[in-house]
């Protein structure tokens, strides 16, 4: 009875919290296509562009001397040790950094999600789910030919390795480290350092847990830009081959607001053309927390950020119509933009939008609910999270690159494929402003077993 009144109590909280938003945001004008309205040739992203830029290799750094605990926080590369199957990280911009990355092989980096309570006590474990592992229908390790017997977990970023990738992952765990319920505090932290309301500033997490404040003043997208530069600018000849970016839940949203500012310093010419990623994977990212009657209704949370690289505001002052309006640019200048995302739900604070306003980015729902895994192959007797698909997206889009293209059954008769990590990148971008449903497949973290249909706007 205590449960269902306070789930009764939340979701009063969020309609309320969301009508205000309507009404002090408004929701017409512009629709919901997060900045395609407006007058012909009017910047929509103007007040996101950067201004009076600073030497963004040169000063944007932690202050590690004075904060020890950020030397783990920042652009590693995965150096993999194949005789023990262990992972290790390097920091990017490290002296002899760069010779773990083979400029003709494609790179991926990785950035992970909110990590609440756990991110002061180290890095993120960028290993298979580990109640996935335990599954008694799948063998996995005897599927992905991994000798447990030398390291029980299964590193993610080895199995890319093993496919000819370079892996890079950005660490921001500290600052991850935030109660869901304060989300809006880790994500003021990634576009901002505080000149909003009810924000600490750009604040981590010690090892005690409580919480330093105002360490630098720069946001992290800001220092993600920092570290990608002066990383890449010690491999001679990287962007030879494919990079993609890849985000998880928040690292969804601190990947395209990092990804936004890549394309601002080439525009200044602070970053190679060359460098720049041409992918983007979004795993059932976060864009901003609001609610939705699914393909009906969608209402904005309020948030009052400013952005500190460009001192203006967030579109329409969300998350929300921010992401699209990005992601709608991306896809005009041929950035591709895949989003991976948890079927079904009605309060989401994954990708809060409907069939047709995907239209710089192809969107593909996954898996029937957040909890197909509790009577899929993956139970095993444990008590699961309600975030298990959450997680499960992710684990599913790192394991496709071992298998085939997944099929689209869309038409039948008729040989097509859908999105996944195998698929190539310019097969990809032909698909952007197009909606994938997985039709099969949706209790598994594999992508053979997984066929899609192509969904139209009504």
């Amino acid at each position: 009875m205590k449960r269902k009144i306070s789930i009764f109590i939340i979701v009063t909280i969020i309609l309320s919290l969301s009508l205000f938003t309507l009404i002090a945001c408004g929701n017409g004008g512009n629709g919901g296509n997060g900045g395609n309205g407006g007058e012909e040739g009017e910047d929509l992203l103007s007040s996101l562009r950067l201004k009076d830029p600073v030497d963004y290799a040169e000063e944007v750094k932690f202050d590690t001397a004075r904060f020890p605990a950020l030397a783990e926080q920042g652009l590693f590369w995965a150096k993999f040790d194949q005789d023990n199957l262990k992972i290790d990280l390097v920091k990017a911009d490290a002296d002899g950094a760069e010779t773990l990355v083979d400029p003709n092989k494609p790179t991926i980096i990785y950035i992970h999600g909110l990590l609440s309570d756990t991110g002061r006590k180290g890095y993120e474990k960028f290993t298979l789910t580990d109640p996935i592992i335990k599954s008694p229908t799948f063998d996995f390790y005897d599927i992905l030919n991994w000798d447990k017997e030398k390291n029980s977990d299964i590193e993610l970023a080895a199995l890319w390795i093993m496919q000819g990738w370079n892996v890079g992952l950005y660490q921001y765990n500290r600052f991850s480290d935030e109660e869901f319920g304060a989300i809006n505090q880790a994500e003021g932290k990634i576009w901002g350092v505080g000149k909003q309301r009810n924000f600490l500033g750009m604040n981590f997490r010690n090892s005690q847990g409580s919480s330093v404040n105002h360490v630098s003043e720069y946001s992290l997208a800001e220092h993600f830009a920092g570290d990608y530069i002066r990383a890449t600018r010690k491999i001679e000849g990287f962007g030879n081959a494919e990079i993609r970016l890849a985000g998880h839940s928040l690292g969804g949203e601190f990947t395209v607001a990092s990804m936004f500012l890549l394309t601002e310093l080439v525009r200044v010419g602070q970053l190679p053309l060359k460098v720049l990623p041409q992918r983007l994977a979004l795993l059932d990212p976060l864009f901003g927390a609001s609610f939705l009657e699914f393909g009906v209704l969608r209402l904005r949370f309020f948030y009052g950020f400013e952005v500190r690289w460009s001192g203006g505001r967030l579109i329409k002052d969300n998350i929300t119509d921010t992401m699209l309006a990005i992601t709608n640019e991306f896809g005009a200048n041929g950035i591709a933009v895949e989003v991976y995302a948890v079927n079904g739900n009605q309060t989401s604070v994954a990708v809060p939008f409907a069939v047709g306003e995907s239209k710089g980015m192809v969107v593909c729902r996954m898996f029937t609910n957040y909890n197909d895994f509790t009577v899929g192959p993956y139970s095993v007797g444990e008590s699961y999270s309600p975030y298990d698909g959450h997680t499960g997206i992710r684990d599913w889009y790192f394991l496709s690159l071992l298998h085939d293209k997944v099929k689209d059954t869309t038409t039948e008769g008729v040989t097509a494929f859908g999105p996944s990590a195998s698929l190539p990148t310019e097969t990809l971008k032909s698909f952007i402003g197009t909606f994938f449903l997985q039709d099969q497949g949706r209790t598994s973290v594999f992508s053979f077993d997984t066929t899609y249909k192509r969904v139209t706007a009504s």
